[in-house]
């Protein structure tokens, strides 16, 4: 074991939450932005196309910025498809671009 599972519960948890049942948008898609609040008062905007590939890339740099010791992020979209990533191309996540809505933001208070 590396880290005591409740510690990365109390560090990477509300991360985690956020995407549970969220609309995540990739900020080129203006359109989608701008319609957004109607479809869900739980949005994420990321500076990428949020891929199963993408998020996995997302979840890893999330870890590490909270200092987790993280070493693989492994993203499902069915039973056998997934994405993978550990950290092995230079390929980085802009962290300071992603926007939290804010009913996401009031779970974490």
């Amino acid at each position: 074991m590396l880290i005591d599972f409740s510690l990365i519960k109390e560090k990477f948890n509300k991360y985690i939450d956020a995407f549970d049942h969220s609309l995540l948008i990739w900020n080129e898609d203006k359109s989608l932005i701008d319609v957004a609040p109607i479809l869900n008062p739980r949005r994420i905007i990321v500076p990428y196309n949020p891929t199963a590939e993408q998020m996995s890339r997302h979840i890893y740099y999330l870890g590490l910025s909270i200092n987790l010791p993280i070493c693989k992020v492994i993203v499902h979209e069915t039973k056998t498809g997934f994405a993978e990533f550990s950290g092995d191309d230079d390929i980085q996540i802009e962290l300071e671009k992603i926007e939290y809505s804010d009913e996401i933001k009031k779970d974490w208070e």
